[in-house]
Parts: structure tokens; sequence; C-alpha cells
């Protein structure tokens, strides 16, 4: 398994909406290493999709150089700014924070989809993870 949640099979896992309306959900969840997705959009601009990305580490270790790639396919259009800072700290203590902004050409018809690609360096070297994170419906 790639350790991508690409469709929620329980309702703990579903996404949910916070008190600012935001859709919240687990883009991956594995060795340690979660990020949770908290999608903004934008009123009166649907095509229009902002992404905090909250990533956090339950690992007794940092994820240090810790880098986040991600690419779509040519109908939507990506900006991903860089995270708060380079590393993820040890025991869940600290959350590493990034902004993603997808404008998707052909909303409505075509659903937001995004293929990450996740860098860093723990106790045994570098690590590099790749996977597909597929958005709730009608984003």
């Amino acid at each position: 398994s790639s350790g991508i949640n690409a469709a929620p099979t329980t309702p703990s896992t579903a996404p949910a909406t916070n008190a600012s309306g935001n859709i919240l959900f687990t883009a991956y969840n594995k060795n340690g290493l979660n990020i949770a997705f908290e999608v903004n959009k934008q009123p009166g601009v649907p095509q229009n999709t902002a992404v905090q990305a909250t990533f956090t580490n339950s690992n007794s270790y940092p994820l240090n150089n810790f880098v986040l790639q991600a690419a779509v396919p040519k109908y939507l259009k990506l900006q991903v700014n860089p995270p708060s800072q380079p590393s993820i700290p040890a025991n869940s203590s600290g959350k590493v924070t990034q902004i993603l902004r997808i404008v998707n050409t052909e909303h409505g018809s075509k659903p937001l989809v995004l293929r990450i690609k996740l860098d860093f360096v723990g106790p045994a070297g570098p690590v590099s993870e790749m996977g597909d994170v597929n958005f709730p419906p009608n984003l």
C-alpha cells in the first residue's frame, strides 16, 4: 500500500467540517508521519481551493530536511508555498504547516487530485515516499 488514503472507508476517517466551514481529512498517515489537509473554498470562486497541510510526527525522532513536492494533471494549476519549518518535531510535540493553492480549470467536471512526494531524513537516513491524494468529491 502506498499509505495514501484514497477513499475513506469508515466514518472515523471520513472528511469532517470545522467551525470555519473548512473540510478536514487525513491525506497521509504512515510510519509515524501524519498529514492532515484543511480545505478552504473561496466564496464565489468555486474553482479556487486553498489547502493547509499540517504535518505531525509521532516517532521518537524528528524528521529533518522535510520536503513536500506535488504534481497535478494539466487541468489543475498548483502553487506550493514553502513549509513553516524544515523539521517535523518528534513525539507529536509540534507541527509544520504548508499552504497549497489549486485552481481547477475544469471545476464541476473533473476532480481535485494530487500526487505527492515526501522526502525527509530519519535516523536510518534519507526516506522518500510517493502517493496519490484523492480529495472528497464536489470540491
